[in-house]
């Protein structure tokens, strides 16, 4: 018997399409935002204002419907196109952030495509490490860029974390939306982590020991956790031993703690992508421990060498552990 039944086209893209559309709604965002700027001489900061809204109204408008092909053709590059411009629009770059931020939330409540949810949802994620970087001049040395940097650090790793619990979550409804949670917050992490390195003296103050002190307790005790559901008795006790010395290594330099945390807790979930993001974040931020003149090179070396001796023990001691468990 011949199904009459009408077929339903599939309106989500594969990702590589999906790719190459979102190019393409950049590439028109670019053009038309260029077009914009250059052709409004006179009243220029009253026309932006006004075309931004319009912009912001035509994306919500547009992408009632969850079409991949309509939002990223129409839907993005509107986006785009009305932050920018409300950007440009505003004096104030910290006013302009802030506006930025609740107008990307009421856009993510009103929008019904779930690819530009996602890409409204980095925005939202990305702009409170940037909103508080926008009160000072974050390129000199400013207690109060560090400062704002590690709270971000603490909540975002907090954030992180509690994706993973998947039993808490579940019954929210935002597993589409977990991927982009953790992608985006360990970018915020890992940018925010290499400021404090490379823009920050992070050693000379000394609470910033103590927050890395909690962040490297957490890994130990997520690792003792770990290790706990595979080993006991004596097996136990050496790889909780050499598990504490590796996390009170990440001590040494504030900025490795929260990396080494972030690590592991990527581990947990096996999620590559962020592993990668605090990975790299983590290098950087040795990289620079070695060059901060305010230790001794040899000091730095000796930690350095202890440090990798460290990590080296208990990767083999796991090696041999996972040996004779699958023996």
């Amino acid at each position: 018997m011949e199904n009459t039944e009408p077929k339903k086209t599939d309106k989500h893209l594969p990702w590589p399409m999906l790719i190459l559309s979102g190019l393409g709604g950049l590439l028109i965002a670019v053009l038309v935002t260029f077009f914009i700027l250059m052709t409004t001489y006179e009243n220029w900061r009253t026309t932006a204002t006004i075309l931004s809204i319009l912009f912001i109204i035509g994306a919500i408008a547009t992408t009632q419907k969850d079409n991949d092909i309509i939002a990223m053709l129409f839907g993005l590059p509107l986006y785009i196109t009305g932050f920018v411009l409300g950007f440009v629009a505003l004096k104030s770059e910290s006013i302009a952030m802030i506006v930025e931020f609740i107008v990307a939330i009421i856009a993510f409540a009103l929008c019904k495509s779930q690819t530009c949810r996602k890409c409204l949802l980095f925005y939202i994620l990305w702009l409170p490490l940037q909103i508080g970087w926008s009160f000072t001049n974050f390129h000199h040395d400013s207690l109060f860029s560090s400062v704002w940097s590690y709270i971000i650090v603490l909540i975002y790793i907090a954030i992180f974390g509690g994706t993973i619990n998947q039993k808490r979550i579940e019954h929210l409804e935002v597993d589409h939306y977990l991927p982009v949670v953790r992608f985006t917050t360990a970018l915020v992490i890992g940018v925010a982590l290499c400021y404090m390195s490379f823009f920050q003296g992070v050693t000379q103050f000394a609470f910033f020991y103590a927050i890395a002190f909690i962040f490297a307790s957490a890994s130990f005790a997520i690792a003792y956790h770990l290790l706990s559901k595979h080993i006991s008795g004596a097996k136990l006790a050496i790889s909780c031993l050499l598990a504490l010395l590796c996390c009170a290594a990440t001590t040494v330099y504030p900025a490795m703690a929260p990396a080494f945390l972030g690590m592991i807790l990527s581990y947990m979930i096996l999620d590559y992508k962020c592993l990668t993001i605090f990975a790299a974040a983590f290098i950087a931020c040795v990289s620079r421990f070695y060059y901060d003149m305010d230790i001794l090179l040899i000091h730095k070396s000796y930690l350095l060498m202890g440090a990798g001796a460290l990590f080296l023990l208990i990767f083999f001691c796991i090696k041999l552990l996972t040996k004779n468990e699958q023996n």
